[in-house]
């Protein structure tokens, strides 16, 4: 009787281990990430090194529960609000500027 009993036991736990690891999965958080700079700038490649990092502590990584949309304006400040429009057509959860530029450019587009 007590085999019988473990046996069902596992039978059912192995069949609700498939829903059980689904119902663990983290969503995927999407943020977009708006610069006045240019990626290849000093400061735009300390943004791609710095950045993700920050997030990892965080708890966050690209590819796991993350995924970060870059936009570059290249020090052009009219292409700023297009590319901020780009970020919410994306879908993003959140817009991160560092300068006042991008910041007013996403606010408007919002």
């Amino acid at each position: 009787m007590v085999t019988r009993r473990r046996f069902v036991l596992v039978l059912g736990a192995g069949a609700l281990t498939p829903y059980s690891s689904f119902a663990q999965q983290t969503k995927v958080r999407r943020v977009g990430f708006l610069s006045l700079d240019t990626a290849r700038s000093d400061a735009g490649q300390s943004a791609l090194e710095q950045f993700p990092a920050a997030l990892a502590k965080l708890g966050y990584g690209e590819g796991r529960n993350l995924a970060i949309d870059w936009r570059w304006a290249d020090g052009r400040t009219a292409d700023l609000r297009g590319l901020a429009t780009e970020l919410v057509r994306a879908g993003v959860d959140v817009i991160v500027a560092r300068t006042n530029d991008p910041i007013r450019a996403a606010k408007f587009t919002v």
